[in-house]
This record gives structure tokens, sequence and C-alpha cells, in this order.
């Protein structure tokens, strides 16, 4: 490794990023020599990726090194107990934090920046699947806020694996759902927000026209906006041999319709992109929609289930969005 590092600095004097995946070694063996080149290059973007080994935390504390240091990006399996370290490494040139592993709570525990404008947290297969995990994930929203303070761009993809029991999963029935905007709220005071991504698969959240007025209400500068919350699906009828038509299943997945997209437009003027899983199309709804669109800005609305029909587009861009492009 020694030669390794003297090497990039008589050959590479001006590098400013690295990418470095490390099988089967410890973390530090790679990290110390690296971040020991700080004073003589100009690193400003690092990745490192983890295999077969554990991303040990505590040698994530030599990134202090790297003082100009703008984007990071792990990935790895890392641990975090209750003795861990909390806000060891502090960041504050850093700009763009990409985080993929398998300890959510891990991220804000241990790390700080005032800087930090863009951050993305995926493939996360460890919030547990019971009311404990909704609590777990507000408290983590919390710390976010509070760890990253000028954060604009956020993107959350949290996902749990299916669970089964005896051989058949269980009914959601038996499962408390919460509002994605009650577990969420610490979210929702952070008003410089201008990008937010939710993915959720299986955390038991819901997402209704309420959950979206908040959001709406509580961000007006969203710019863009994705959101895709699976969670309180359950096994379709299919499983327990019982026939179940598109729509019927589509109403029972989903619950956002025509009074969500009205508030993000009253509420969100500069929202440009706005991508949904499904809108849930209600004649009550359509009737007390406003008889001309609001002049709004929006181009590009994606509502990805193929259960909305096209109709359903040009009625949003006749009454709500009337610039969007339409689906070819």
């Amino acid at each position: 490794m020694k030669q390794f590092t003297e090497g990039l600095l008589q050959r590479c004097p001006r590098l400013a990023e690295i990418f470095v995946e490390i099988v089967g070694l410890p973390l530090f063996s790679i990290l110390v020599p690296l971040c020991g080149l700080a004073g003589t290059l100009p690193l400003q973007n690092f990745s490192v990726s983890v295999k077969n080994s554990t991303l040990n935390l505590p040698a994530l504390k030599n990134l202090t090194h790297l003082s100009v240091l703008k984007s990071l990006k792990v990935a790895g399996i890392c641990h975090v107990t209750r003795n861990s370290p909390l806000h060891f490494l502090r960041l504050d040139a850093l700009q763009e934090l990409v985080v993929t592993w398998h300890v959510l709570g891990s991220i804000p525990a241990v790390l700080t920046s005032t800087s930090l404008r863009s951050l993305s947290i995926k493939d996360i297969a460890s919030v547990p699947c019971e009311s404990g995990g909704q609590s777990m994930l507000r408290n983590i929203c919390t710390k976010l806020t509070k760890a990253f303070p000028a954060l604009e761009d956020l993107t959350l993809s949290l996902r749990q694996p299916e669970v089964s029991f005896g051989g058949r999963p269980r009914r959601s029935g038996r499962y408390h759902c919460a509002e994605a905007a009650d577990v969420l709220e610490p979210l929702l005071d952070h008003v410089s927000l201008r990008v937010v991504n939710l993915s959720t698969s299986r955390i038991f959240l819901t997402l209704s026209d309420d959950d979206v007025d908040r959001f709406a209400r509580a961000s007006p500068s969203l710019r863009r906006l994705y959101m895709t919350v699976n969670g309180c699906l359950g096994p379709s009828r299919a499983f327990y041999r019982e026939p179940e038509t598109v729509s019927e299943r589509c109403a029972r997945l989903y619950s956002v319709g025509l009074p969500a997209l009205v508030s993000l437009a009253r509420h969100c003027p500069d929202l440009e992109v706005l991508h949904l899983e499904f809108v849930h199309i209600r004649g009550e709804d359509v009737a007390r929609l406003p008889a001309e669109p609001p002049c709004h800005g929006l181009h590009n609305l994606e509502i990805t289930s193929g259960c909305v029909a096209r109709g359903a587009y040009q009625l949003i861009r006749d009454r709500i969005f009337p610039n969007i492009d339409m689906p070819r």
C-alpha cells in the first residue's frame, strides 16, 4: 500500500477524485495511507466500497484529514452499537453524501456537515417491520435535519425484505400503518428542501391526500418531488385464490388522489417534476376541481402505475397543471 500511495504522488500530483473497492481487507488499512496524502493531494471526491468485510465506522474518522472533500460515496455493511461515538466525523466542506449500507441510523449519528446540500441513502434493508420501525425512522429524520442543516436534495430509499409467517405472508391488517407525514414530520420543517425522492417498501407507511398536502404546505420551495410509498399492501386476493380486478387492486394499494395535486399546484409554485406511484381519480374529487387551472409551470408529471389511463393525464392538464407533457 505504501508503494501505491507513493506512486499516486508521483504520477497524479493533482488527483482530485478516487474510487476504492476493498474486498476482504480492514477499512483502516486503506484509509489511513490514503488520507495521509491529504496535505499533498487536493482530493475533493472520494468513493469507497467495502465487500466481504465490515465497514468499520471508527476508520472513517481518517476522512477528517481531507479538509477540502466535497463529495463522499460509501457502500458496505456497518455496525453501530450504543457505545459507538456520536458525531465524531465533521466534514464542513462536504456538499454531497451518497450512502449505500445496512444500518440507517449510523449516518446522522456519526457524521455532520454544515455545508451538505445533497444526501442520498439507498438500498437499506434494516428498518424493523413493526411500529418500532416507524418510530426509528422518525427519530432518524430528526437527526438528519440537525446533522445537515443546509440540506436541499434528499433521497431516501428504504426497503424491508418480505417476511413470511409459516410460509404465508401475514395480512396487512395485523400491522399498524402510520401516515407518512407523521413519520417524516421532522423533514417537513426543513424548508430549504428543493428535491425530495422518497421510496419505501414494506415500511408500513400510508400516503394519502392529507400527507401530500402537509408536504406541500411545509415545502414551498420544492422543485422536484418523487414519492413511492408501498408499505401497507398486504398479500393480494389472488394469494388467497380470490379474484381481484385491476381497479380494485389500485384502490387497495393507493389513496393519493386529485386533491393532492391541487395542493401541490397551490403551495409549490416552483415545482417542475412530479413522480407518483398512482393517482386515484374519484368522481367527487373531479367535481371539486377548479374551473380553470392555476398558472403553474410543472411540465414533467409521471404516474408510474399502469392503472392510470391517458384520460387521467388529460384531466390533470385541463384542470390542475396546464403545462405538463402528455405521455406518448
